[in-house]
């Protein structure tokens, strides 16, 4: 539990035991536990509609008490209108709020368990119609508690906040003190009945904060719900033993009451639990699901970023406040968007990747099971993608080697015919090769070979291919590109890479190339024969004095 909400929580109980050690229950316990209410929301920056009517309605029901406890330091005990408009508008903001709740539902299984308690408070307010009557709010505290028992599913069933919980309580609370001060309107016992409302307004209070925050807070919710529903049927049995109230048919209802809330609450805790564990269960089939489809490491960067764009709408299905993720690779890559909430993943000690939420996640329980599998997933696919990866590049020029080549061409061939685009072959042989090597050694020849690829990476696309074809011989596959438009390739790779100095090569780097096709392949058969007769090209512009380019007609 965050450190703002433990204050919250010991500042609710710290004005409940100071108001009843010092006798200042209703002038200052109810003032001062509607104020927390009021504060718990507005200080946790509500961005919804339904907790800014929520403040709202709280800050009329902290006008209401504030007006009650100066009419009853002055001996006043009536209502006046200044109390009854704060109170009803208290209670229509807080109905349009919980109506407009994230997540409730109108037909929900909860409501078969209003019925037993429904019926004992119909019957109670019955039974003493003036007073009910006269007082009206039994009523409207009851309904309140209708209007709030739907948003309590989500709650139970981990999609919303357990903070939730305490919210519905807080109502339920209300709608016992309200009826039970029906029963008691002629003793003297307005202190209990006021300490039976403090507590729900310092649940509604912390279960506000919860609720906003987004807090696990299971274990404290189940705890305190136990606890209140405890110390208000503690208050209501003091009131049977201390004013000698007879155990008759109206006290009996209050106990069962009271018996049957708790009964529920341990109930729901149960069911809470049973509902948590089937969905937890089912998600985690789901995200084994989703993780044995990651991982498509073949055909390349297209694929790799169709493969991660598909594992990105997955994520999000089941993490919807999901921004994006970053992969920690050579550098570093981030999918979809970056948020403020850093979620790690970890394998093996070392962190694969990040997932970026733009807060604490409500999925966390969840998250926190399979983030292990997640992330040695993760570590898998990127090893896997790594030695594919090398599989199907030269390892001295970091371009595509003839393996990688066959993976690539078939597609970019497939594209190229179905869209009707044309296509060039160039095959590149680099001037006097064999004379660097023999002057300089192997390693000045690796060096002047690096240079060129560098170059034709610099001037390619990212639909064109550039493959270290064999020895000192090159092949680029030009999409897109009639054979004009692959001249001017050769030449700019011509003239920067006669610009590039490779030390100490005393001449210039030039090449040799042929040039072959020019129009929509039909198959990859086409493709290489386009090959075949760029590689002719090149051979007789070899032979017709080097550093020079023919092209097939």
């Amino acid at each position: 539990m965050r450190t703002w909400t433990l204050v919250l929580v010991l500042a609710v109980l710290g004005i409940v035991v100071g108001t009843l050690l010092t006798g200042t229950v209703m002038t200052l316990g109810l003032p001062l536990t509607a104020a927390a209410v009021f504060v718990a929301i507005v200080a946790s920056r509500p961005r919804g509609w339904a907790w800014r009517l929520a403040a709202a309605g709280s800050l009329a029901w902290v006008v209401e008490e504030v007006a009650w406890a100066l009419k009853r330091s002055a001996g006043i005990g009536q209502a006046t209108n200044l109390t009854d408009v704060t109170y009803y508008l208290g209670v229509v903001l807080w109905a349009a709020a919980l109506l407009m709740l994230r997540g409730r539902r109108a037909r929900t299984r909860l409501w078969l368990l209003l019925v037993p308690a429904a019926a004992i408070v119909v019957w109670m307010l019955v039974s003493m119609p003036a007073a009910s009557v006269a007082l009206h709010f039994p009523y409207v505290d009851a309904l309140l508690l209708v209007l709030a028992v739907p948003a309590l599913e989500p709650a139970l069933r981990g999609r919303a906040s357990e903070g939730r919980v305490l919210v519905v309580l807080a109502f339920l609370i209300r709608a016992v003190g309200s009826t039970s001060l029906t029963w008691l309107v002629e003793t003297d016992f307005g202190t209990g009945i006021a300490l039976v409302w403090m507590l729900a307004f310092g649940a509604l209070a912390v279960g506000a904060r919860l609720e906003l925050s987004g807090e696990p807070a299971e274990l404290f919710v189940a705890i305190g719900s136990v606890v209140l529903l405890q110390a208000v049927a503690g208050t209501i049995i003091d009131a049977v033993l201390r004013l000698g109230l007879p155990l008759d048919a109206m006290s009996t209802g209050v106990l069962a009451l009271l018996g049957y809330c708790q009964l529920v609450v341990m109930l729901l805790l149960v069911y809470t639990q049973r509902l948590r564990w089937l969905d937890t269960d089912r998600e985690l089939r789901a995200w084994a699901s989703m993780m044995a489809g990651l991982g498509a490491v073949e055909g390349g960067e297209e694929d790799r970023a169709q493969d991660r764009s598909r594992f990105l709408r997955a994520l999000r299905e089941r993490l919807p406040t999901l921004r994006g993720l970053v992969l920690h690779e050579e550098d570093d890559v981030l999918l979809g968007e970056a948020g403020s909430y850093a979620y790690p993943l970890v394998a093996g000690g070392t962190e694969v990747a990040r997932l970026q939420f733009d807060g604490q996640p409500r999925e966390l329980a969840v998250l926190d099971a399979v983030a292990p599998f997640l992330a040695s997933r993760l570590r898998h696919t990127q090893v896997a993608a790594e030695w594919a990866a090398r599989a199907l590049t030269d390892p001295l020029t970091g371009i595509l080697n003839r393996r990688g080549f066959a993976v690539r061409s078939g597609r970019l061939v497939g594209r190229a015919a179905a869209d009707g685009v044309p296509m060039c072959v160039v095959m590149l042989d680099l001037d006097l090769f064999k004379r660097v090597n023999d002057f300089y050694g192997h390693s000045v020849g690796d060096e002047a070979l690096k240079a060129l690829a560098h170059v034709l990476r610099r001037n390619l696309r990212p639909d064109d291919l550039a493959v270290r074809w064999g020895g000192e011989e090159f092949v680029i596959v030009l999409f897109d590109a009639d054979k004009d438009v692959a001249v001017d390739v050769i030449r700019r790779v011509r003239s920067e890479l006669r610009e590039r100095k490779v030390p100490p090569i005393e001449w210039p780097l030039t090449f040799s190339a042929g040039l072959a096709g020019g129009t929509a392949p039909r198959n990859l058969s086409e493709l290489e024969s386009w090959i075949d007769e760029a590689d002719a090209a090149q051979r007789r512009a070899k032979s017709a004095g080097r550093d020079r380019y023919e092209v097939v007609a």
